[in-house]
């Protein structure tokens, strides 16, 4: 098993769009229903296949219901029926290009909309990790465990 690469923000080349080629997995335990919280030993992991939304599109569909930053992207499942629910926030979407085993992170969950979860028109939201790179590098690379707290100044 290998980790995750983590997606580069290719500046000034377009960082918003995720490869035309290969598959763009989301994975989760969230909610399969609308108004179901699934918790404890039960829960089973599950995929989504999914495809990027266009920004401008995404916003038009959300209006004033959320507003989308440059460091966000809409995805939505490529199968009618199936989108992020309820404990889906968080959740990974890794593009694999089918060249290899490992996939690349593109973003995490952050909002879900706002319709029941099996009758969703909206696309989920998500960060792309590629503008959040310099903050995680410096994460994993504080290995020392040293990182002090600002209340120790």
């Amino acid at each position: 098993m290998r980790p995750v690469l983590l997606a580069q923000l290719n500046l000034p080349m377009e960082p918003d769009r995720v490869p035309d080629y290969g598959e763009l997995v989301v994975t989760g335990y969230g909610a399969v229903t609308t108004g179901q919280i699934r918790h404890g030993v039960n829960q089973e992991l599950r995929r989504m296949m999914a495809q990027e939304v266009d920004k401008a599109e995404c916003r038009q569909l959300y209006g004033g219901d959320y507003q989308l930053q440059h460091d966000h992207m809409c995805l939505k499942s490529v199968v009618k029926g199936i989108a992020l629910c309820a404990g889906d926030i968080g959740d990974p979407a890794v593009h694999f290009s089918g060249g290899s085993k490992g996939g690349e992170l593109y973003g995490i969950a952050l909002f879900s909309g706002t319709e029941e979860c099996a009758y969703k028109s909206k696309p989920g939201v998500f960060a792309k990790v590629s503008y959040s790179r310099k903050w995680i590098n410096s994460v994993i690379n504080d290995s020392s465990g040293t990182a002090k707290d600002s209340s120790e100044s």
